[in-house]
């Protein structure tokens, strides 16, 4: 897999690279995100920090089926592979889904058991379906950020064209799609600007690097992966990020002078909530 890295830097400086996009909620349009936003994968660098091609990630998905790379090398064994493949956590739902060793599993997919593993970052996505009993892998890239419903339709598709089977039609994952996109924008409806007035009870600098300033662009939050625009949700101490980053990152101001700290919680999709909790430091 001579094109995939852990190396940001490395990565962004081979010329040919897809440059990231999200869904912008205040123009309803799907926007370029700053590539300095991708960076933010160095601290949870298993969940998304392989950068690689489409025909890397196929020599993956086909050593995946078999133990044996494409250079007819076998590199692990057929025994200790289907180890990894090997549902040990069930969802404990009606779904007949589990995990597996780095793998969610799935006990039907078209009528066969399939194992997947996707990952996102501020303006990618991807995701690899394994269908063993078939020997077929499907690799799905993605330049736009919340894509899930566009490559579930895309597998489907794929699978169902090699297997021969007939097309069953994508309308839930295009309504799923649509669902994503009408949150985001009835979230950013729902915003207003921020006054000097209204930031300044939380400007100061916080920890991990994060300051919250207001400027000539308004109120914004400063990281090390780039500066994002704060715009308010109405309620006393909560904003989201504005911009292309728009309803997808929350942040709230808890405590008092004193004893300030800023939650930050990345909105993957409705519902759902990943909380970094930051201590701002009184100089």
């Amino acid at each position: 897999m001579p094109r995939t890295t852990l190396d940001f830097d490395l990565a962004i400086a081979d010329p040919d690279h897809a440059w990231p996009h999200s869904y912008n909620g205040t123009t309803a349009a799907i926007e370029a995100v700053p590539l300095d936003f991708e960076r933010f994968v160095a601290s949870t660098r298993p969940a998304s920090a392989v950068w690689s091609d489409l025909e890397d990630m196929a020599a993956f998905a086909s050593t995946q089926l078999s133990g044996v790379a494409p250079n007819g090398r076998r590199v692990v064994s057929a025994e200790n592979l289907e180890r990894t493949h090997a549902e040990v956590i069930s969802r404990g739902d009606d779904s007949g889904g589990g995990y597996a060793l780095g793998w969610n599993t799935e006990a039907s997919y078209l009528g066969m058991r399939a194992l997947w593993h996707d990952g996102d970052g501020q303006g990618v996505t991807a995701e690899v379906l394994l269908l063993p009993d078939a020997d077929l892998g499907v690799v799905v890239l993605t330049n736009r950020v919340v894509a899930q419903p566009f490559f579930r339709a895309v597998e489907q598709f794929a699978a169902e064209t090699v297997l021969g089977r007939e097309h069953t039609g994508d309308e839930s994952l295009v309504a799923a799609d649509e669902g994503t996109l009408s949150y985001l924008r009835d979230l950013a409806a729902q915003t207003s600007v921020v006054s000097r007035e209204q930031a300044e009870p939380y400007l100061g600098n916080y920890s991990d690097e994060v300051r919250v300033t207001f400027d000539d662009r308004g109120f914004v939050l400063r990281t090390e992966f780039g500066t994002l625009p704060l715009v308010s949700l109405g309620a006393p101490g909560l904003f989201t990020v504005g911009g292309v980053m728009n309803g997808r990152v929350s942040v709230a101001f808890e405590g008092d002078a004193d004893s300030m700290q800023l939650v930050l919680e990345l909105l993957v999709k409705e519902g759902t909530a990943q909380p970094f909790a930051l201590q701002r430091w009184n100089d």
